[in-house]
């Protein structure tokens, strides 16, 4: 009796011109990537650069505000503290560059909430207070 081959589940190898051409299309696509991610690249250059003097005149005070970053602000006061030598002023002025300064002071005093985790609370006077500048 004859012994019968069963195919093999090998791949066929491609005709050389297939991959050839498979190459060709993917050496293609990879110049277009390459031409693409240049362009990106110059624009990301050119906002950068007009970001950076549109910024040029803003402290670093300003920017924190007019980003409503309430931490950054939080950490900025804490660091500069000594520096600031009329700290109202100057923080008053950046205030008024926040889209919200209401929802920055409370972002930056945000962490304080911790109090109230551990287990303290805040005088009868804090609280009046507080009440008041949030009907505000």
């Amino acid at each position: 009796m004859a012994e019968r081959r069963t195919p093999s589940a090998a791949p066929t190898p491609a005709p050389v011109l297939a991959v050839v051409a498979s190459l060709q299309n993917h050496s293609s696509a990879l110049s277009n990537f390459t031409s693409a991610w240049r362009a990106l690249h110059s624009e990301a250059i050119v906002l950068e650069s007009t970001v950076a003097s549109r910024l040029h005149g803003f402290s670093e005070l300003d920017q924190l505000c007019s980003a409503m970053d309430g931490p950054g602000l939080r950490t900025y006061l804490a660091e500069h503290r000594d520096e600031l030598q009329d700290r109202s002023r100057s923080l008053d002025a950046a205030l008024l560059v926040a889209p919200d300064p209401g929802r920055l002071v409370l972002a930056a005093g945000a962490r304080f909430g911790r109090l109230h985790a551990l287990g303290m609370k805040p005088s009868p006077e804090a609280r009046e207070e507080a009440r008041a500048i949030a009907v505000d």
